[in-house]
């Protein structure tokens, strides 16, 4: 028994100061579990210099006859999505821009859209120095409308880039299959 006692007192010595941490919000969570995603996939990138310049060329080129249109790149499960993702992510980080990522199912919400846009809404409002829209509990029209308008207010001043990874992996609903939570009208830049 005094072996036992001396073990949990040394055990709350050591982790004593984690027990009294604060919580952290499940956005900060969700944004650290796909940074770690990202890092991961990306440390192990090699190649497609190609793909990665002609992304990127077109994600940054404010004169590009595609602005306010979207790249769907596909494949096969294990062809290095995921991989051309992250590291794209890490290039894109690099430049004067404001990055919106996800990859779903790298966190408990990061397959729900609702909950991955409610993250960008936040981010966004950082980015503009200004609180939340979100009411405390947000309708999906709520949702939808705060991401539109936010994004539309951010890209006025700040090029905006969406990278998304897995998309198949955040349900079958007609809103996720047809892209319908995003602005009808992407913002020029």
């Amino acid at each position: 028994k005094m072996v036992l006692e001396d073990l949990w007192r040394d055990l709350e010595g050591e982790t004593k100061e984690y027990k009294y941490q604060p919580d952290v919000e499940w956005e900060e969570q969700e944004r650290r579990l796909q940074e770690e995603f990202i890092e991961t996939r990306a440390r192990s990138f090699v190649g497609r210099a190609k793909l990665i310049t002609e992304i990127i060329d077109y994600a940054l080129n404010p004169e590009s006859e595609n602005t306010g249109n979207a790249i769907c790149l596909t494949g096969s499960a294990g062809s290095g999505k995921s991989a051309v993702f992250a590291y794209l992510c890490r290039q894109l980080e690099k430049k004067d821009i404001l990055l919106l990522v996800n990859s779903a199912g790298t966190g408990f919400r990061s397959g729900n859209i609702n909950d991955v846009l409610k993250r960008w809404i936040g981010e966004l409002a950082v980015k503009q120095n200004i609180p939340n829209p979100l009411p405390d509990k947000p309708s999906t029209e709520d949702i939808d409308s705060a991401f539109r308008d936010l994004l539309l207010k951010t890209s006025q001043n700040y090029r905006v880039v969406i990278l998304m990874d897995a998309l198949n992996q955040m349900g079958k609903s007609i809103r996720i299959n047809y892209m319908q939570w995003l602005p009808e009208n992407l913002p020029a830049n």
